[in-house]
Protein backbone atom coordinates (compact mmCIF):
# COMPACT_ATOMS: atom_id res chain seq x y z
CA UNK A 1 0.00 0.00 0.00
CA UNK A 2 1.31 3.52 -0.95
CA UNK A 3 1.51 6.10 1.79
CA UNK A 4 -1.04 8.31 0.12
CA UNK A 5 -3.92 5.61 0.40
CA UNK A 6 -2.54 5.33 4.42
CA UNK A 7 -3.82 8.81 4.54
CA UNK A 8 -7.12 8.33 2.91
CA UNK A 9 -10.48 7.38 4.69
CA UNK A 10 -11.62 3.81 4.40
CA UNK A 11 -14.69 4.84 2.93
CA UNK A 12 -12.22 6.92 -0.01
CA UNK A 13 -10.07 3.98 -0.39
CA UNK A 14 -13.10 1.55 -1.05
CA UNK A 15 -14.79 4.14 -3.34
CA UNK A 16 -11.32 4.41 -5.12
CA UNK A 17 -10.87 0.42 -5.51
CA UNK A 18 -14.30 0.08 -7.17
CA UNK A 19 -13.74 3.02 -9.55
CA UNK A 20 -10.54 0.83 -10.47
CA UNK A 21 -12.52 -2.61 -10.81
CA UNK A 22 -14.95 -0.24 -12.71
CA UNK A 23 -12.24 0.83 -15.43
CA UNK A 24 -10.70 -2.38 -15.43
CA UNK A 25 -13.94 -3.99 -16.48
CA UNK A 26 -14.60 -1.31 -19.52
CA UNK A 27 -10.66 -1.19 -20.49
CA UNK A 28 -11.42 -2.94 -23.82
CA UNK A 29 -14.14 -0.46 -24.59
CA UNK A 30 -12.21 2.71 -23.49
CA UNK A 31 -8.79 1.65 -25.49
CA UNK A 32 -10.85 0.58 -28.58
CA UNK A 33 -12.20 4.40 -28.37
CA UNK A 34 -9.05 5.89 -27.45
CA UNK A 35 -6.97 3.97 -30.15
CA UNK A 36 -9.65 5.42 -32.71
CA UNK A 37 -9.96 8.62 -31.42
CA UNK A 38 -6.23 9.05 -31.31
CA UNK A 39 -5.59 8.48 -34.86
CA UNK A 40 -8.41 11.20 -35.75
CA UNK A 41 -7.59 13.75 -33.37
CA UNK A 42 -3.83 12.76 -31.39
CA UNK A 43 -3.36 13.19 -28.35
CA UNK A 44 -6.48 13.20 -25.13
CA UNK A 45 -8.38 12.40 -22.71
CA UNK A 46 -11.32 9.90 -22.39
CA UNK A 47 -13.57 11.60 -19.53
CA UNK A 48 -16.78 9.40 -18.60
CA UNK A 49 -19.98 11.12 -16.78
CA UNK A 50 -20.42 8.51 -14.50
CA UNK A 51 -23.73 10.96 -12.92
CA UNK A 52 -25.50 10.13 -16.24
CA UNK A 53 -27.08 6.70 -17.05
CA UNK A 54 -29.51 7.67 -20.14
CA UNK A 55 -30.90 3.90 -19.84
CA UNK A 56 -30.62 1.16 -17.12
CA UNK A 57 -27.73 -1.05 -17.42
CA UNK A 58 -27.01 0.66 -20.60
CA UNK A 59 -23.74 2.10 -19.34
CA UNK A 60 -22.50 5.73 -18.80
CA UNK A 61 -22.27 8.13 -21.73
CA UNK A 62 -18.10 9.14 -22.70
CA UNK A 63 -16.41 10.98 -24.72
CA UNK A 64 -12.92 11.71 -26.01
CA UNK A 65 -11.66 15.51 -25.48
CA UNK A 66 -8.44 15.80 -28.03
CA UNK A 67 -5.47 17.92 -26.04
CA UNK A 68 -6.39 21.01 -28.14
Amino acid sequence: MCVESKKLPAWARLERRRDLEWIDENVEIFWAAAATAFRESGRGAIVVDTITQPAPDAGHPFGYLSQE
